[in-house]
């Protein structure tokens, strides 16, 4: 999807606004696409707190947290960097 097209699809999430309202607004409406999927909606894949925290549900989770170490950890697209080089 290309950004121009991602702005009309969702315009809620092309607004400026702070990074905690956009991250609200996301979140609303994950809850609002779950709810709608049949037969009688699914629950969001993350738990929200009373005290406004959030969390990924475990099942939803994508193994373990990036070190941020510069380390080289996007191997799966490996293939599809060398299919470009090798194009003659």
């Amino acid at each position: 999807m290309r950004l121009s097209d991602s702005k009309q699809t969702f315009p809620a999430f092309a607004e400026t606004s702070a990074a905690e309202a956009w991250v609200a607004k996301l979140l609303d409406h994950h809850r609002k696409v779950q709810r709608q999927k049949p037969p009688a909606g699914k629950k969001p894949w993350f738990e929200t707190f009373d005290d406004g925290s959030v969390a990924v549900r475990t099942m939803y989770r994508w193994g373990e947290l990036a070190l941020h170490d510069g380390s080289y950890v996007h191997a799966y697209r490996t293939n599809s960097l060398v299919s470009l080089l090798d194009s003659d």
